[in-house]
């Protein structure tokens, strides 16, 4: 049986994790063995405890609040120190659906792919659901990503993806702004197989994204990732990255 991490970052998300972590714990422990990690981002609420009462494997607290690049980098790290087969990333608030777990995994298992990620614009239905703003800022960076790739890609924001071992260990991510597009740019430089296939998602009125937050802001500042990065792979230099200090793992 393959071992697959399930990777939950996490900041501030009291209120959604309980319900994310029990529907994975259905979903995923039924068929493989399973660890579900969430990395606390410096929350200043109960999602630790929240997480823990809902039956987290482990909780990876970061000492203070670093971002969404850090929380995913230190989510690769800590599930390949494990012994991780598969990894899979999954949003805390329930805004992608547990129960498309194994829609993601599934191609990793059967050796037709490397890296897989949920996208959102894919299936019309599911694309109608996502706001015009986030729409529009996905489509912009998924053009310019995939100018610089030379493929086409069509999500580049999810944060709802899988990864073999052989794929995280070929990460050397930048570690700052956005992962996302840091992920996808070294995964295909790498000549890595990554596979996109559609997923649903949900949006709630009363919660405004994190990463999105200040569209013109982080717009400059993914686009100054990207062109850093392709800076880096072009020249063949590995930029140097230390993992945060204050880390504790809660089990």
């Amino acid at each position: 049986m393959k071992s697959l991490v399930l990777a939950i970052p996490a900041y501030n998300e009291e209120r959604a994790i309980s319900r994310t972590i029990s529907l994975i714990r259905r979903v995923a422990a039924e068929c493989w063995d399973t660890t579900i990690v969430v990395v606390d981002d410096g929350s200043t609420d109960g999602t630790v405890e929240a997480a823990l009462s809902a039956g987290a494997d482990r909780v990876v607290r970061l000492g203070s609040n670093m971002g969404v690049a850090v929380a995913y980098r230190t989510a690769i790290e800590y599930s390949m120190s494990i012994g991780a087969d598969v990894l899979c990333t999954i949003d805390a608030d329930m805004q992608f659906n547990p129960k498309e777990i194994p829609s993601l995994i599934e191609p990793i298992l059967r050796g037709e792919a490397d890296a897989v990620v949920g996208s959102r614009f894919l299936d019309a239905r599911n694309s109608m659901r996502v706001p015009l703003s986030n729409a529009i800022g996905n489509r912009l960076m998924a053009i310019l990503v995939s100018f610089m790739v030379g493929r086409r890609l069509s999500d580049v924001e999810s944060g709802f993806r899988a990864l073999s071992t052989d794929a995280a260990k070929a990460l050397n991510l930048v570690g700052i702004g956005s992962f996302s597009h840091d992920m996808l740019i070294e995964l295909i430089h790498r000549n890595l197989r990554v596979r996109e296939v559609p997923v649903s998602v949900r949006y709630y009125d009363d919660r405004v994204s994190r990463v999105i937050g200040g569209f013109l802001r982080y717009g400059f500042k993914s686009l100054c990732m990207i062109l850093m990065k392709k800076m880096l792979l072009t020249l063949n230099l590995r930029p140097r990255y230390h993992s945060p200090k204050n880390i504790t793992v809660v089990s």
